[in-house]
């Protein structure tokens, strides 16, 4: 078995939390919290844990010294975790570390808060195009409804229009053919009276 591999103690860290605040804080914060759940020292109501900066070098060998320093103040910065002093002697400066878990609570709170929100944001997005679909579904049907509804009445229109009688054709026909008789008539009667004209003068 390769002696790369887990044979020791190892230093875990929860995937969530380092993308929360980086991985080397997770390490650390997580180190940190391994020895607060047995430390026996107690003050103002919690939990203490100190350590000199190279006693932490010998728990994280990978990281220099100038390198726990940088995580451990970005911490304090960030207010995830508090340093003090209660060393029995003034002149020993080395601190104690406690964790602010209501403060890292809170940011695991937002994230499942947000988490949440986005949620409600894509189900109503969803439910919003649904209604959208069916609202253009129904529109749909309607206008096609409303478009079979008008071509049926124009073809009856068409129908009733060639089922008409030719009244008004049959009519100017008829004037037609009155007119036409009517003319032939006083032609007639116009070449009568000549007739008569020429053969009373002759």
């Amino acid at each position: 078995m390769s002696k790369l591999l887990i044979n020791e103690s190892p230093i875990l860290v929860l995937p969530t939390l380092a993308k929360k605040i980086g991985l080397n804080q997770a390490l650390f914060i997580q180190q940190l919290h391994y020895w607060l759940a047995d430390s026996k020292h107690t003050y103002d109501g919690y939990q203490w844990v100190y350590n000199t900066y190279e006693d932490w070098h010998r728990q994280f060998p990978f990281w220099s010294t100038s390198t726990i320093r940088r995580i451990i103040g970005k911490l304090e910065r960030e207010g995830l975790i508090i340093s003090g002093n209660y060393n029995r002697f003034k002149m020993d400066k080395t601190k104690w570390y406690r964790i602010n878990y209501e403060y890292l609570e809170s940011l695991m709170d937002e994230d499942a808060q947000l988490s949440n929100l986005c949620n409600k944001r894509t189900d109503t997005s969803d439910q919003t195009q649904r209604n959208n679909g069916k609202h253009m579904d129904a529109s749909y049907s309607q206008n096609a409804t409303n478009l079979s509804k008008e071509s049926h009445r124009q073809t009856q229109t068409n129908l009733t229009d060639q089922n008409k009688p030719n009244i008004g054709k049959d009519e100017q026909t008829n004037a037609n053919v009155s007119k036409s008789t009517n003319q032939s008539d006083i032609n007639l009667s116009k070449r009568t009276t000549v007739l008569k004209s020429k053969f009373i003068n002759f």
